[in-house]
């Protein structure tokens, strides 16, 4: 095959994996003016969003549109009011969702009480000055597109009138540590795969992904341009998890002596995907 169409091949290749498929996702706030900041980035990212209130309790109707969805988000606003958490059935019926869920009240993933148990610490810090994290998994999806410096720092946060609520405590058990506050004892960002118990002892094993996302307190937006790059990569980290990656690849994966010539590239592609990556040597 000539050069020129091999660049025809390489430029077509190019064009097809640009192309982004939009999900549907349930935010769980109070549908206050910060946390409609969140939801419109999500939709400026092509995403369906739907805000349903801070559903206090959840029953059928509110575990099927969550099961519906592709993803769920929990915000800061979710969950605030004596109506939560006041039964271990509460907290297992959040447990039994069948999506991901990116968590973004650490108030409700603690070891004690009525809630939902990923994290074993009990106790939460709130307006906290924050605006740089340290990532403890520097090559992790989640910083893809940031910059780290030679610590594996990076700088996410804004200034907000809340600080930063979290759990106090890098033990995340079986789940895996993504990102804590410099100098400190906070978790910020963390992950619990699928089918695993959050920690010893805790009785929970999620059916999907379950991530921490630590953000300021009543929803307020508080990321920069890093931060969103790294809210929007935790997001599309858990729609990519196990089973919605690119499959059946033409010619197979680690295949060689592959003709140029009438050879077509071809794949399924992740639902959720943004782009795929395609080597060639």
């Amino acid at each position: 095959m000539c050069k020129k169409c091999l660049v025809l091949l390489l430029f077509v290749v190019v064009l097809s994996i640009s192309v982004s498929q939009a999900a549907t996702i349930v935010w769980v706030g109070q549908n206050s003016d910060d946390d409609l900041l969140w939801v419109d980035f999500l939709e400026a990212q092509g995403h369906t969003v739907i805000t349903e209130g801070n559903w206090q309790e959840i029953g059928d109707a509110e575990i099927t549109t969550m099961n519906n969805a592709d993803l769920v988000i929990f915000g800061t606003n979710g969950g605030f009011s004596s109506a939560f958490a006041t039964s271990v059935e509460e907290a297992d019926r959040w447990n039994s969702i069948e999506k991901p869920i990116l968590c973004m009240n650490p108030s409700v993933i603690r070891g004690s009480g009525n809630y939902w148990k990923w994290f074993s610490a009990s106790t939460t810090r709130m307006n906290i000055a924050l605006s740089t994290i340290e990532a403890d998994e520097p090559t992790h999806p989640v910083f893809a597109g940031v910059s780290l410096d030679a610590s594996n720092k990076a700088t996410i946060y804004t200034s907000t009138t809340n600080g930063i609520y979290t759990v106090d405590g890098l033990d995340v058990g079986n789940g895996t540590l993504i990102a804590h506050m410099p100098n400190d004892t906070i978790m910020l960002i963390a992950y619990w795969d699928a089918g695993v118990e959050t920690y010893d002892g805790s009785g929970v094993i999620p059916p999907a992904p379950r991530m921490v996302f630590g953000a300021a307190y009543y929803a307020q937006y508080c990321v920069n341009a890093d931060g969103e790059i790294v809210f929007i990569n935790a997001v599309n980290f858990l729609l990519g998890g196990a089973g919605y990656g690119a499959t059946k690849p033409k010619p197979k994966n680690g295949a060689k002596d592959i003709p140029i010539s009438n050879t077509t590239l071809s794949w399924t592609p992740g639902p959720f995907a943004y782009t795929h990556d395609v080597f060639f040597g």
